[in-house]
């Protein structure tokens, strides 16, 4: 059955990438900052999300970018939530979100059709549909 898909995977010119994505340290430095920095917002909300962007590198930078689940988000968050209010943990989530929104069509790209399952769970944790091109749960 494989072989199968592989074949008309071939025919289709449909094959995934075998290529390993990124680190999420090393997409948020050299893909994602960049096109914040240039992103016209304000200098201060560009040093509030620089600030969330460096604890999401220190929960999550040794992962790669196909290898993040829901349970380590859940994790760096409920550590967030023991030493800051809500609201800014609420905006760190808010944070991680634009920035994996930013890369979700490459990740299903290399994970298949289906997203294999992995952005459909991390993406849950927000509310948020996979399918879903405007990121605003489904609605």
């Amino acid at each position: 059955m494989a072989q199968r898909t592989l074949l008309v995977e071939r025919e289709t010119n449909t094959l995934r990438q075998l290529t390993r994505l990124p680190r999420f340290t090393d997409y948020l430095h050299k893909t994602y900052l960049p096109l914040l920095a240039t992103s016209g917002k304000k200098p201060a909300t560009l040093v509030t999300e620089n600030t969330h962007y460096k604890r999401w590198d220190q929960a999550l930078g040794h992962l790669r970018l196909d290898k993040i689940r829901a349970s380590h988000v859940a994790g760096a968050l409920s550590k967030l939530q023991e030493i800051r209010s809500a609201r800014t943990t609420n905006i760190a989530l808010v944070c991680l979100r634009h920035d994996l929104h930013a890369r979700r069509f490459d990740v299903v790209k290399h994970l298949g059709s289906d997203g294999g399952g992995v952005l459909h769970e991390f993406l849950g944790i927000f509310g948020t549909d996979v399918a879903d091109g405007a990121g605003n749960g489904g609605a």
